[in-house]
C-alpha cells in the first residue's frame, strides 16, 4: 500500500510535494507549506488512499549466492530449534521465496526484503551481537537482510553472501 500511494503522488505531481520516501510500514511526505497546507495536503492524502488501486510492478530481479554452512550461519540451528524444522528445511523455506526490497536503511547499501515465510518469522535476537561480518543474512519478523559492510545486529544469521552489495565511489 505504501508503495501504491507512493507512485500515486509521484504520478499526480501536486504542487508542494518536494519528495516522498517510502519505507515498510510508513510513506514520508518532504513538502513545502507554503504552497500547500499540512491540513489540504492531509485531506488530498486521504482522498487519494480512498480510491487506491494496488497493481504489482516489476523491478529488476537479482540473485544473491548465500552460503548456509553453519561456519557463516551461526544462528541457524538456533532458527531451526525454534521453528521447529530442520535446518535444511529453513534453507529450503528461505530460498523458495522471491524478496521484495521494501527499502533501503541504517547503513549504505543495506536492504530490507521481505517477506519471509510465516514459519521463519521470528522476534529479532533478544542480545543484538555488536559486530557482524559483511555479507552476513539475517532474518528477524517479516524481514530478511544481507548486511554490505561489518555492523551491529540484532537478527538471526542464517547465512553469509559473497556478494559486495556497497561500494564506496572515489
Amino acid at each position: 500500500f505504501v508503495l501504491a500511494l507512493s507512485r500515486r503522488l509521484d504520478e499526480i505531481r501536486l504542487d508542494g510535494i518536494v519528495e516522498t520516501v517510502p519505507t515498510f510500514r510508513s510513506l514520508m511526505v518532504h513538502y513545502d507549506p507554503l504552497v500547500i497546507p499540512a491540513a489540504a495536503l492531509v485531506a488530498r492524502i486521504v482522498e487519494l488512499m480512498e480510491g487506491l488501486r494496488i497493481v504489482e510492478h516489476g523491478g529488476r530481479e537479482w540473485r544473491l549466492p548465500v552460503c548456509y554452512d553453519a561456519e557463516l550461519a551461526p544462528d541457524l540451528g538456533d532458527v531451526a530449534a525454534r521453528t521447529g524444522l530442520t535446518p535444511s528445511q529453513v534453507v529450503e523455506r528461505h530460498c523458495a521465496v522471491s524478496y521484495h526490497v521494501y527499502m533501503l536503511g541504517f547503513m549504505p547499501g543495506l536492504a530490507y526484503m521481505g517477506d519471509v515465510p510465516a514459519e521463519l518469522m521470528l522476534a529479532r535476537r533478544e542480545t543484538p551481537r555488536l559486530r557482524i561480518p559483511a555479507g552476513s543474512l539475517g532474518i528477524g519478523m517479516a524481514m530478511s537482510c544481507i548486511f554490505p559492510g561489518e555492523s551491529p545486529c540484532g537478527l538471526h544469521l542464517i547465512g553469509r553472501s559473497p556478494v559486495a552489495l556497497w561500494r564506496q565511489a572515489n
